[in-house]
This record gives C-alpha cells, structure tokens and sequence, in this order.
C-alpha cells in the first residue's frame, strides 16, 4: 500500500486544489496497481481464479452446508489448467455436474472459517489432479474464495506408474525368494564379484555341511574345500562375461553333510543376473544333486556287462542244449526203427503160431498168443509214439494240406474208438456238425489227433460215463471238441499236459500207462496245420479239449 495523507479544509481555493491534485494522483496510482495486478493475473501460468462459495441451510443459523460455487474472476491459465471455457458468471454444477464433494467442503470451510490451505485432490470428472491454494478474499459474508492451482495430473501419473512399478518389483521379488525357498533342487543367489550368498532355499542348506546356513558367505569362505577344483574360476567368468554355464554330472568333493570330505556329482547350472542397465550383479546357483543316479547307472552298467556275458554262456549252453535235443532226437529215430524191426517180427511170428502153421494149439496156448499180441501191439504204439514225436523234433514231418470235411473225420474217428468205449461202458456220442463245413488240414494227422484225445477221454472217464463229439465253426475257424465227464486236471497242472513225456496223472494204475507224448504230439501237430489245441478241464467233472483249425 503506498498511503498519503493530506489535510482539506474549505474556504481556501488554494487547498482545494492541492487536494484535487493529491484525489489525482491517487487515483492514478491505483489504476496502475490495478494495471500491474491484471497483468500479473494474466501472466502466471498456473491456473487462478475468485469463487463465490454457494451454501444451503439446513436446520438454520450456523448450518451452512456448501453445495456449488460460482465463478466470478479466471486467468487465462484458467482453461489450459481445466479445460472450461467462458465459465466466468456460471456454476461449476452447470459445468460439471459430477464435480465431486469434496471441493464444496474444502472450500466451503476456507470462505467460513477463512483459514487458508494447501492441498492436493482428483477432479475425477475432469480426469485431473491438482495442487490448490485457497484463501479467502474480502468480507466473510461474501463467500469469497480465491484459489491458485496447477494440474499435477501428470506428475500424478508418473508418481502411480512408479508405485505400480515398485509394488510389481516388490511382488517379483517375493515370488522369486518364494520360489526360490521352495524349489525342491538346491537354489542360492550369488551377489557381487565376489560371489557372496544373498539368498539360499532349504534344500541348498541340507547340502551345505549338513544343513548349515551359508547366507552372507562368499563361495570361497562358505566352501573352501572347493579349491583347486575350478568351480571358483567358472564362477568368475560367468560374471565377467555374462554367459551361462551349464555343467551336466559335474564332480565335486565337497564337505557334503559335515562329516568329510566326499565325492559327489551335480547337475550346475550358472545363470548370470542383470541389473536395468544391463549390468550383471549376481549369479543364481542351480546344483541338482546326481550323485545316486550316477552311482546308480555305473552299478547298471557294470550289471549289463555281467550280463551280457551271462547271456553269452547262456547262448552257448543253449547251442549245447539244442545240439544234445538233436542227437538225443536222432538217437530216439534210430532206435524206434529198431526196435519196431523185432516187435513186427514177435507179431508175426505170433500169428503165424494162432493160425495153426506150426500145428494145432491148445486153448491155453491160444490165450498166451493173444497176450502176446496185446502186449506186442501195446509196446509198437509207444515205440510209434517215440517215433512221431522224434520226427517232429529234427523237423522231419511232412503235411499233405488240403480240405477235409469235418464230419466225417469227426465220424471215422468216432468209429474207431468205439469198441474201445462200449468195452469200458461209457457212452460215445456225436452232436450236429454240418456236412459241407471243411478244414484246411492233414487228413491222416487229423484222424491221429482226434483218436488220441478220443483214447485219452476214454482211458480217464470211469465206467458210466460219457464221452461227446462237436463242432463249431466262425468265418475263419473250425472248432472240433472232445468232452469228457472224466477225472479232469487242475489248474496248475492245465499247461504241463502239453510237455513231452508228462501223464495227466502220474499216480494213476497201469490202465493209463503210456509214453506221455500223445498232448504234446497233437498239439504239434495242430500247430504244424496252422491251429492249435486247447484244454478246459476241472477235476472231477471232466476236460473239454478243443482242436482249432481254419477253415476252408
């Protein structure tokens, strides 16, 4: 304020003009203060302006709650800073209709109480931030408020970015010493040239010397053992080159678990970590612990080696083995085409002494020669038997392959083992078989099988009972089954029925005597024919064997 006063009287011309001069002056003052102020109001950048704060009264006197205010004066930063134009004269509820609360409260209080303030808030509505000075101007009853202001949305914005920055680096982290702590292979962060340990999990501790705590240590104090075998100078030049090192099986020895110096193998895995400039600061120690598995594979292959020269003795024992098979298999050929010589030779001697040639016999002697004969034919089937079975041994059997109609290989060999089943009372019977359903077989080896597993049905089924022939047939396969109601054959016992030289039951009379080769013969044969022979049986209830052969 620049202030002068000046005495005025009346009557004395020459003191009203010295005061007329000095009202000028004044005047001319003021108007270049007021010039001075507006060309400050429009100069400054941030934004400025006088409200009139507009209140309701609620419950009377003393209750005045601000609702809007209007704007009576505004910079030209004014709009740069809010974005309103012409908003001088109007409402900010007319400008702004979501405008929030809180401005009406702020300022409120500063136009009541006039107590100046500094505060930052959103103009949400606005989509802006603001540093705001207000401050009350002129007498209390006109609700005055002048505010100073500078949008800081910017600022705000980069000051969120960074927190949002820092919270994701701070969550990173977390996660990082999360999963780090609880990744199952041992893990430790490595800060620094000199290697020292930031961070390390529960598993890097458990092969630390027995479970000690390495946080802090460098490498070199934490295992000084480590000396001389290069794992120092690997570390030193991934952090000085930046390149990761990756060592598969890598040995150490190392105070393990703090009872010695050991030999140990790990899978290593060096990764280099960078600062934002690109700089690295540590490395991350990745040491998987292989040492069973490597022990474990030398064990294995040491294994192998012994085996495979246990398979080598094995092969050539096997040679041996087949070599034996085969003389043993020639042996038996020659000898059965030896003995069959004298046994035709008794047989038909024997018949010539039944037939009279050599004189009449008496009635006893008669029952001698059918003994005999009995006898004689018994021993040339078991010698036949050794014979085939020889045969299909050294590869020798020879199979005429053609179509044989089912029905009447089922009926022949029905026929001929029929006197066999009435002698013993059993009863032999034949299910429905279709008189074109044909086999692709070996008729005479066809006829030789089913007259085994008939003879067998016979010499196990006990007087009474009963004996069936059938056949099935699909697009593909022939089907011919013997069913008994015989002693039957365990279940542990189903498979070795079909091993050369093994009875159904060893422990039976002499009635079933014979060389144990008829199974083993059939099922070769079958075999040999492009089928097979299968057993169902349960003791005391009977056996159902099922000779499979294609059809035609």
């Amino acid at each position: 304020m620049d202030v002068r006063t000046t005495p005025v009287t009346t009557g004395s011309g020459d003191v009203g003009a010295e005061a007329a001069l000095r009202v000028s002056e004044t005047e001319a003052r003021l108007r270049a203060s007021e010039a001075r102020y507006r060309t400050l109001f429009e100069s400054i950048d941030e934004g400025f302006c006088v409200i009139e704060v507009l209140f309701e009264d609620d419950e009377g006197p003393g209750s005045l709650r601000p609702v809007d205010y209007r704007f009576l004066e505004a910079n030209p930063a004014f709009v740069a800073q809010t974005g309103l134009v012409n908003a001088v004269g109007r409402r900010i509820r007319e400008l702004v209709p979501a405008h929030e609360s809180h401005w009406f409260e702020i300022y409120g209080r500063v136009a009541l109480t006039g107590e100046p303030t500094r505060f930052e808030a959103p103009a949400e509505a606005l989509g802006r931030w603001y540093n705001v000075y207000a401050f009350r101007l002129g007498e209390p009853h006109e609700h005055r408020v002048a505010v100073l202001f500078d949008d800081i949305s910017a600022r705000k914005r980069v000051e969120a970015e960074r927190e949002r920055l820092a919270a994701e680096v701070a969550t990173e982290r977390e996660r990082l010493e999360a999963l780090v702590r609880h990744m199952p292979a041992p893990v430790a962060l490595l800060l620094g040239p000199e290697h020292r340990h930031a961070l390390v999990n529960a598993e890097f501790r458990r092969i630390s010397g027995g479970g000690r705590d390495v946080t802090g240590l460098t490498v070199r104090e934490a295992f000084p053992e480590l000396a001389g075998q290069g794992v120092f100078e690997r570390l030193d030049q991934v952090y000085a080159s930046g390149d990761p090192w990756v060592g598969p099986e890598s040995h150490v020895r190392y105070d393990r678990d703090g009872t010695g110096v050991i030999d140990t193998w790990f899978d290593v895995r060096f990764v280099p970590m960078r600062a934002a400039d690109g700089n690295v600061v540590g490395i991350i120690n990745f040491a998987v612990d292989v040492t069973e598995q490597v022990l474990g594979r030398r064990e294995i292959e040491r294994v192998l080696r012994e085996s495979e020269r246990a398979r080598a003795e094995a092969d050539a024992a096997r040679r041996e083995a087949e070599a034996a098979n085969r003389a043993k298999a020639q042996f038996l050929a020659v000898m059965s085409h030896e003995l069959r010589t004298p046994l035709n030779a008794i047989g038909g001697y024997a018949d010539l002494l039944e037939m009279g040639i050599r004189g009449p016999i008496t009635s006893a002697q008669s029952e001698d020669l059918r003994r005999i004969q009995v006898s004689q034919r018994h021993l040339l089937g078991l010698i036949n038997e050794v014979l085939n079975y020889a045969r299909l041994e050294t590869g020798t059997v020879h199979y005429d392959l053609a179509a044989v109609r089912v029905r009447d290989a089922l009926a022949g060999a029905e026929a001929l083992v029929a006197p066999q089943a009435r002698a013993k009372g059993l009863t032999l019977s034949m299910g429905e078989c279709p008189p074109d359903l044909l086999v692709r077989a070996d008729a005479e080896k066809l006829r030789q099988i089913l007259v085994n597993l008939l003879s067998n049905a016979v010499k196990f089924t006990d007087r009474g009972g009963r004996i069936e022939l059938a056949c099935t047939a699909t697009e593909e396969r022939v089907g011919l089954t013997v069913r008994d109601t015989g002693i039957g054959i365990a279940a542990d016992h189903l498979e070795r029925i079909f091993d050369p030289f093994v009875q159904v039951r060893s422990e039976l009379t002499r009635t079933a005597e014979g060389t144990g080769l008829g199974l083993a013969i059939s099922r070769d044969l079958a075999r040999g024919m492009g089928g097979d022979l299968t057993a169902e049986s349960e003791p005391r209830v009977g056996s159902v064997f099922t000779l499979v052969l294609p059809r035609v």
